[in-house]
C-alpha cells in the first residue's frame, strides 16, 4: 500500500509516468468491474478508456492516497450508471462480442465457443450484482482478496463471503467456464495507446468548448507518453494559445509554441504546420530564426505571395532594407502569374506590413514605391477582402496615410466603388473611407448615426468589426480627442440596451474613452496625463495602469500615487494582468528613491515581456528622466541592451500572429 500511496502521490504532482503505471496496475480490474455492470466486453472497454481519462483530470482532488482503488471504482461506476440509462442501448448479446484473441477459430470452436459464452452470461446474470462482482475479480488475473477488498471498500472478510456463496451458486463446471471466458475478451494490447487517443479526443473536446486550462493540463500529460505525436502536440499548441497567450496575455508561451510546431514537422510534412511555426517565430519576436525557418521552407516548398512577404518583413524588422526589397521584387513577379482574387487577397497587407517597417526605419522612398506598386496591380482587381487586420477598402487609405502619400491619389477611386446605400455594411465601408478624408465633425455624426442603426438592429458583431476601424482612422488623423469621444458616445448608448450582448459589444468601448496613446506619439504629456486621472477615477487603477506606466515613463513624471499604492498593497498580479506595466512602475519608483537593487531587478523583469510594438516602448523607457543617474549605471544599459539582443532592430509594430 505504500508503495502505491507513492505512486498517487507522483501522479497527484504531475508525474504522467506515474499515472501510466496506475493505468498498467489497475485496468484489467477496471475492466472486469466494468463488465460486472454492463455485461458487455466492448462497453466495458469503453467506460474504463474514459474513466481513466477523467481520473487523471480530477486526481488531485482526491485527498487519502491509499483510497485510490475505490475512489477509481466510483468514477467507473458514474460512467457504466450513465450507460445503463440510456433508454436505447441494448445489451449486445456475448455470442455477437468480436472475437479479440489473435488466433482465428474454426467454425466448430466458434459454436462451442458461443454456447459457452451464453452459459456463462446466463450464469452470471442469475447472482446479484454484488455476487457477480467479486466473482468476475477475482477470475481477472488472480487478484487477492485483499486486492478486491481495497478496489470495493469492502472488508476481507465480506468478499470472502460473498464469493463463497457465489461459488455455491454456480455449478462446479461453471466455476472453470468464467476465467475461460475472460481469456478469450481481455484488454487489447494497444489499451493504454486507446487510453491516449480518447485523452486526446476529449482534450480537443475541451478546447472546442474554450475549457483551455483543463485541456492544457490533460495534453501535457499526454505529451510525455508519447512526445512526438502531432495529434498531440498541436492541440497542446492550440490550448496554449487560445487559454495562455491570447487569454492572458502570456507571450512568453510563444517560444514553446514554437519549439513543439518544430516537433511535430519532425513526423508530419504538413504545410499549415510550417506556416504556424513561421507566424509563430514572427510574433515572439525571433526575426534571425523566422528568417533562417522561412529561407529553408521556402527552399524545400517553393514560394508563394505570403511566405515571400513574411520574409520580406522579416528582413526589414531586421535592417536588411536590401533584402526586403529584393523580396518585394519577388512578390510583385510572383504576382503577376497567380488570380487576381489571390493576389487581391495578399498583396495590399504584405505592401502594408512593409510600408510600416520601411516607414518607421526612415526608408520613405521604398515604402511609397511599395505602397503605389500594390495600388497599380490590385486597384481594378476589386474590393479589398478581409484579410489579417485588414478589414476592407478603407485599409488602402491607411496604407497611403503610413507612407506619407497624398490620399487624394485614390479616395476617389474608391469611394465610386462604394456607392451610397441602405446596407449597414456597405454603409461602414464607404464611412471607413470618409473617416480618413471628411472633416471630424460630420465624420463622428455619422458614425454615430450609424451604430445607433447597428444597435437598433441587434447587429453587435457588425458594430464591434468596425470598432478598430473607426477609431483607427481618426486616431491617425491626429484626432485622438474626437475618437475618444466617438467611443465615449457609443458607449452610453450601448448602456442604455438591456441586454447582455449589448453589454458584452460595451467591452470594447470602455477603455477607448480613456485612450491616451495619440497624444503620447504626437508628445502631448498635458493631454496625456488628464487622461490617465480621468481613466483612474472612472475605471479604477487596474483600467489604468497600462497608461500611466506609459506616460509617466515617456515624460519623466511621477506616477499617479494610487497606482503606486495599490502595487505596493496588493502586488503585480492582481493590478496588472500583463505584468510590464507593473513591474515598470515598481522599478522607476525604486529608482526615484535610491534602492538600486529592488530598481534593477524590477526592471530586469518588465522588459522581459513581450510588447507591441516591440522596439518603441523599450526606446521610451530608457529615455526615461525620472530614473535621475541610475541611467547611467551599467546595469541599466545592459537591461536595454539585452532586451535589443532578444528582440532586434524592430521597426514598427508585429504584423504576423500564429492561429494554432
Amino acid at each position: 500500500m505504500e508503495d502505491l500511496a507513492h505512486l498517487v502521490h507522483n501522479a497527484q504532482t504531475g508525474s504522467p509516468e506515474a499515472f501510466a503505471l496506475l493505468v498498467a496496475r489497475f485496468q484489467n480490474m477496471a475492466y472486469a468491474y466494468a463488465y460486472a455492470i454492463l455485461s458487455d466486453f466492448n462497453l466495458a472497454q469503453d467506460v474504463v478508456q474514459e474513466a481513466f481519462v477523467e481520473a487523471y483530470q480530477v486526481l488531485p482532488s482526491l485527498r487519502e492516497p491509499f483510497a485510490f482503488p475505490a475512489w477509481l471504482k466510483r468514477i467507473i461506476y458514474k460512467h457504466c450508471d450513465r450507460i445503463t440509462r440510456r433508454k436505447q442501448h441494448q445489451t449486445i448479446p456475448l455470442e455477437y462480442v468480436e472475437d479479440i484473441v489473435s488466433s482465428q477459430p474454426g467454425p466448430h470452436e466458434l459454436i462451442e465457443r458461443n454456447e459457452m459464452s451464453n452459459q456463462v452470461n446466463k450464469a452470471l446474470h442469475s447472482l446479484s450484482t454484488n455476487l457477480r462482482t467479486v466473482v468476475i475479480l477475482y477470475y481477472i488475473r488472480g487478484y487477492s482478496h485483499q486486492e478486491i477488498a481495497d478496489f470495493l471498500g469492502l472488508p476481507v472478510k465480506t468478499v470472502k463471503s460473498r464469493l463463497h456463496t457465489s461459488r455455491q451458486q454456480l455449478k462446479e463446471r461453471m466455476n472453470d467456464m468464467v476465467p475461460d471466458e475472460f481469456e478469450h475478451n481481455p484488454l487489447p494490447e494497444g489499451f493504454t495507446r486507446e487510453t491516449v487517443k480518447q485523452a486526446l479526443q476529449r482534450a480537443a473536446e475541451l478546447n472546442k468548448d474554450q475549457h483551455y486550462d483543463e485541456a492544457e493540463k490533460l495534453l501535457r500529460s499526454l505529451i510525455i507518453q508519447v512526445p512526438e505525436q502531432p495529434e498531440v502536440l498541436r492541440e497542446l499548441n492550440h490550448a496554449v494559445m487560445r487559454g495562455k497567450v491570447y487569454g492572458q496575455g502570456r507571450w512568453d508561451l510563444l517560444k514553446e509554441l514554437a519549439a513543439q510546431g518544430e516537433k511535430i514537422l519532425k513526423t508530419s510534412d504538413d504545410e499549415e504546420i510550417h506556416r504556424q511555426v513561421a507566424r509563430t517565430l514572427l510574433a515572439i519576436p525571433a526575426m534571425p530564426e523566422a528568417i533562417s525557418f522561412l529561407e529553408s521552407w521556402t527552399g524545400e516548398k517553393g514560394s508563394n505571395l505570403e511566405k515571400l512577404g513574411m520574409l520580406a518583413w522579416a528582413k526589414g524588422c531586421s535592417g536588411d532594407f536590401a533584402s526586403a526589397v529584393e523580396k518585394w521584387n519577388e512578390i510583385m513577379d510572383l504576382a503577376q502569374s497567380r488570380p487576381g482574387d489571390q493576389v487581391v487577397g495578399q498583396l495590399p497587407y504584405i505592401a502594408y506590413t512593409l510600408v510600416d517597417a520601411l516607414s518607421a526605419a526612415g526608408e520613405w522612398c521604398s515604402a511609397q514605391e511599395f505602397a503605389r506598386q500594390a495600388w497599380e496591380i490590385c486597384g481594378n482587381l476589386g474590393s479589398l477582402p478581409a484579410q489579417e487586420y485588414f478589414q476592407d477598402d478603407s485599409d488602402w487609405l491607411s496604407l497611403w496615410h503610413t507612407a506619407k502619400l497624398d490620399l487624394d491619389e485614390i479616395s476617389p477611386a474608391l469611394l465610386a466603388r462604394h456607392p451610397k446605400s441602405t446596407e449597414l455594411s456597405e454603409q461602414a465601408v464607404r464611412l471607413a473611407i470618409l473617416c480618413w478624408i471628411e472633416p471630424a465633425e460630420s465624420v463622428t455624426a455619422a458614425w454615430r448615426n450609424w451604430a445607433q442603426a447597428c444597435i437598433s438592429s441587434g447587429d453587435y458583431a457588425l458594430l464591434g468589426k468596425y470598432h478598430r476601424v473607426m477609431l483607427g482612422a481618426l486616431r491617425s488623423r491626429g484626432l485622438g480627442q474626437e475618437a475618444n469621444r466617438l467611443a465615449w458616445r457609443i458607449w452610453e448608448i450601448l448602456g442604455n440596451v438591456v441586454s447582455s450582448e449589448a453589454q458584452t459589444a460595451r467591452v470594447p468601448w470602455d477603455w477607448d474613452r480613456f485612450n491616451p496613446f495619440p497624444a503620447i506619439y504626437a508628445q502631448d504629456w498635458h493631454t496625456a496625463h488628464e487622461l490617465v486621472r480621468a481613466e483612474i477615477i472612472e475605471r479604477g487603477v487596474q483600467g489604468a495602469v497600462g497608461g500611466a506606466a506609459i506616460v509617466a515613463g515617456g515624460s519623466g513624471s511621477p506616477t499617479p500615487p494610487e497606482i503606486v499604492h495599490a502595487l505596493e498593497k496588493y502586488g503585480v498580479s492582481q493590478v496588472d494582468e500583463y505584468g510590464m506595466f507593473g513591474w515598470y512602475i515598481i522599478a522607476r519608483e525604486a529608482a526615484h528613491t535610491g534602492e538600486p537593487v529592488k530598481a534593477f531587478n524590477s526592471l530586469r523583469k518588465a522588459l522581459s515581456y513581450w510588447s507591441n510594438k516591440p522596439y518603441w516602448i523599450t526606446d521610451l523607457w530608457e529615455k526615461d528622466t525620472y530614473w535621475g543617474t541610475l541611467r547611467d549605471d551599467p546595469e541599466f544599459r545592459q537591461a536595454f541592451d539585452r532586451r535589443r539582443q532578444r528582440i532586434g532592430t524592430i521597426y514598427g509594430w508585429l504584423h504576423y500572429f500564429p492561429n494554432w
